[in-house]
């Protein structure tokens, strides 16, 4: 007779794609979890892997049954995340990112957390670190974590209490599917969109600094380009399909841009315009590029004391290269907000019953 085993406390899910850098390490950091009742399962849910990532899975799970392995034939991120979701058999699911690390505390702080804040979601704190030793990876860690570089309330740098997004966070699984789970039509901010639609059923979404995770970001300034321009464009289009889930903070990167198309724009005039016209026309690009540069050049040197390091004082061509890269992206799609997107994905979710069972049905909007 064939017993079934109890159900985990927690099942986390992670998507994966080659990952062959870091998913070993992340994933010995969730089996190395303590604290938390019934145990932990991993479902690793593969895009279809092509750098080794799906030997180092197999390998660890022949080492741990704890490791499951779940292919993911749309390969998009919100479809990995719904395919686990529909075989997860915790009640408390965890959605975690493969380029991170967990403290050994990490479940267990946002489990008891969940139950002190009467929240249906909780995570820890964000950490970035470099990625590598190379002297981009360490001033692209250090932009992404300073709320110059990504605000005050972006996932890297919020504040402990309530939220209105949560990174790597544990979940109620019952919510998030009576939530309609995760939006596929939404290749990133498919977190900002569940939250948005958690918090309209009246869940409470909290962040404890109880607990943290190393997040590695993008090592080289040519992919941070890309992955904020990416960012910038799915923002424009996360208006479209759910405005809700977009906040003032969301749209900054643009009004940045817009402002310095239009000091260009002006000092071109006053190149062609009369002399007591130049002072009035160069006036507003000189006002917003020296605020700009000044609070550039102050986040770095805070950088630089904090960190003792000379090299952060080259942070505000990183800044700027981030918030023109992501204001670019977002501009770009409000005005062309289907032809940037890698695929064209249809507007279903996979999601999990209460018992466990897949079931389709249109993503809420």
């Amino acid at each position: 007779m064939v017993t079934t085993p109890p159900a985990p406390g927690i099942s986390v899910v992670m998507p994966v794609l080659n990952e062959a850098r870091f998913i070993e390490a992340a994933v010995r950091s969730l089996l190395a979890q303590r604290g938390v009742d019934a145990g932990i399962e991993v479902l690793t849910v593969d895009g279809g892997s092509s750098d080794g990532t799906r030997d180092i899975l197999a390998a660890l799970a022949v080492e741990d049954p704890r490791v499951r392995f779940v292919d993911n034939p749309r390969r998009v991120t919100p479809a990995a995340f719904n395919l686990g979701i529909a075989q997860a058999r915790g009640t408390r699911i965890g959605i975690f990112g493969a380029h991170a690390l967990y403290a050994f505390d990490y479940a267990a702080t946002c489990i008891s957390e969940m139950t002190r804040q009467g929240a249906v979601g909780v995570s820890g704190r964000v950490r970035p670190r470099p990625a590598d030793g190379s002297r981009s990876a360490r001033l692209i860690a250090w932009a992404l974590s300073h709320p110059f570089g990504s605000s005050g309330s972006s996932v890297r740098t919020q504040p402990e209490g309530e939220a209105d997004i949560l990174p790597f966070p544990v979940y109620d699984k019952a919510a998030v599917v009576a939530a309609g789970g995760f939006n596929e039509a939404l290749l990133r901010n498919q977190d900002n969109d569940l939250c948005e639609r958690l918090r309209a059923r009246g869940g409470r979404l909290w962040v404890t600094w109880g607990t943290e995770a190393t997040y590695f970001p993008p090592a080289d300034f040519g992919t941070l380009a890309r992955y904020a321009f990416r960012g910038g464009w799915w923002n424009a289009r996360s208006l479209s399909i759910n405005p809700g889930s977009m906040r003032l903070r969301h749209l900054v990167p643009a009004a940045f841009v817009l402002s310095l198309g239009g000091g260009a724009l002006l000092a071109v005039a006053a190149l062609l315009s009369a002399p007591p016209l130049r002072p009035w026309l160069l006036g507003p690009g000189v006002a917003v590029g020296g605020a700009y540069t000044l609070l550039a050049l102050s986040s770095a040197l805070q950088v630089a004391v904090g960190q003792r390091a000379p090299l952060a004082l080259a942070l505000p061509a990183v800044f700027a290269l981030f918030h023109t890269a992501y204001g670019t992206g977002i501009l770009y799609g409000l005005v062309r907000p289907k032809d940037h997107s890698p695929a064209r994905v249809p507007r279903r979710a996979v999601v999990a019953t209460a018992s466990g069972r897949r079931s389709r049905g249109a993503a809420p909007r």
